[in-house]
């Protein structure tokens, strides 16, 4: 289930999108269940930053509602109902639609099964395989969206749109801002944050997007060890992850061109350009971004016919003459990794691929996550071979979710979110 929300988001105009927090995040094109951005794109727009809840876009579901202009939460978007109330900034099934009880209390009345469920300090209610190598766990700054962590110093993304150095971990502490990640003619226009913060040697890559049709947004360009920024036009910019010449970025467009592409953002000369093209068949969206330690590149879409989140594995031989050439790849030579509609994010865990699935409590607006998955990956040249899904975590129930995940060094960091707050959990190999 794709995480387009900001299909939604356009379909609940009339409802003020954007206006409501829910579960940490802000509705309707920003955060649903705490993380979705709105900006990826669903039928060549942008949908988001994050995770939707796994939404379904194009006219699938979004959070277990209909994106695309059919009903949301069950209710008629657009400005009708929401749960027989008005779903305009009012009441959506009884209860303050991203309000009052938003993934909290109760929703038309009903109290939230997870208030009173049996929750774990470390890992909520996810249990642990024996493959699962838990290690530390420390409560997340306040605001806390997303890190990263160059060597070993970690650097957060937080909701009042500012990147700041955290210190080392598990010692985590929020420092002053480096910078802030809108430009400046927008620092006082409704933004949302794309759910990432990736790296590339010294440098930081975050953005956001804003509403509109286009789904207008920029990324800033970090340095980390004079604070220096440089903002680019991003449309849609979704997903985003480092290599040795810069980032790729997972959008609708870059520094003035336009597209549903993989593009390339290349910090060694300043160039711009389209790194993968997706194959016309797909119909294909934005998707999940990451980069494995052995430099694979995972490159994901959403695929418009069969409503799934795909993601290939590109090896360096692939897409290394992709940046230098500026001439793009096709992806849909790349080997295929994972295709589900229950992708909710997409990381790198070492060498191999980090898969996190679950959906979107639409009742309490809260996102949750089933199952996290490390998928073995082989390099050998210019081949990758996928190996057998292998299971660190998993849930029967939805009351925890997993907000983001960070490549440090062989490490994996995750955001673990609860009844109990947000807490950033490391898994060894």
């Amino acid at each position: 289930m794709k995480q387009h929300i900001w299909v939604v988001a356009l379909a609940l105009v009339a409802c003020g999108p954007g206006m409501n927090t829910m579960d940490g995040g802000t509705a309707g094109g920003a955060a649903a269940g705490g993380r979705a951005g709105g900006q990826a794109t669903a039928g060549g727009s942008s949908a988001g930053g994050s995770t939707a809840g796994g939404a379904t876009a194009g006219g699938a579901t979004a959070g277990g509602a209909t994106a695309g202009g059919a009903t949301a939460g069950g209710a008629t978007a657009g400005g009708a109902t929401a749960g027989g109330a008005t779903a305009g900034g009012a009441t959506a099934g009884g209860a303050t639609a991203g309000g009052s009880t938003a993934g909290g209390a109760s929703a038309g009345g009903m109290v939230d099964p997870c208030l009173t469920a049996a929750h774990d300090p470390v890992l909520g209610t996810l249990n642990a395989t024996t493959a699962a190598n838990v290690q530390q766990s420390v409560a997340a700054p306040m605001g806390l969206v997303h890190l990263a962590v160059i060597g070993a110093q970690a650097y957060g993304l937080f909701d009042d749109h500012t990147v700041r150095p955290l210190g080392v971990f598990p010692n985590l502490v929020a420092g002053a801002p480096i910078t802030d990640v809108r430009t400046p003619a927008d620092r006082t226009a409704v933004v949302y944050l794309s759910n990432y913060l990736a790296k590339s040697g010294t440098q930081l890559l975050a953005g956001y997007t804003k509403l509109g049709m286009t789904i207008p947004g920029s990324v800033a360009l970090i340095e980390t060890t004079d604070a220096g920024v440089r903002y680019f036009d991003a449309p849609g910019n979704y997903s985003a992850a480092g290599i040795s010449d810069g980032f790729a970025v997972n959008g609708t467009g870059l520094d003035g061109r336009a597209g549903t592409n993989v593009w390339m953002l290349n910090t060694t000369d300043g160039g711009t350009h389209p790194l993968a093209v997706f194959d016309s068949s797909w119909m294909a969206a934005s998707g999940f971004t990451a980069a494995t330690t052995s430099s694979v590149l995972l490159l994901g879409y959403f695929h418009g016919g069969t409503f799934a989140n795909v993601i290939r594995a590109a090896p360096p031989l692939q897409y290394t003459p992709a940046v230098q050439s500026a001439m793009p790849f096709q992806l849909a030579l790349s080997v295929q990794v994972s295709s589900s509609g229950d992708l909710v994010d997409y990381g790198a865990f070492g060498p191999d691929a980090l898969a996190i699935r679950g959906g979107f409590r639409a009742t309490y607006f809260t996102s949750y996550t089933n199952l996290v998955e490390r998928i073995p990956l082989s390099l050998a040249g210019s081949t990758v071979t996928v190996g057998t899904p292998v299971t660190l975590l998993s849930s029967m129930n939805e009351c925890t979710h997993v907000a983001f995940n960070a490549v440090s060094g062989s490490d994996v960091l995750l955001g673990i979110k609860d009844k109990n707050g947000l807490r950033v959990v490391r898994l060894a190999p």
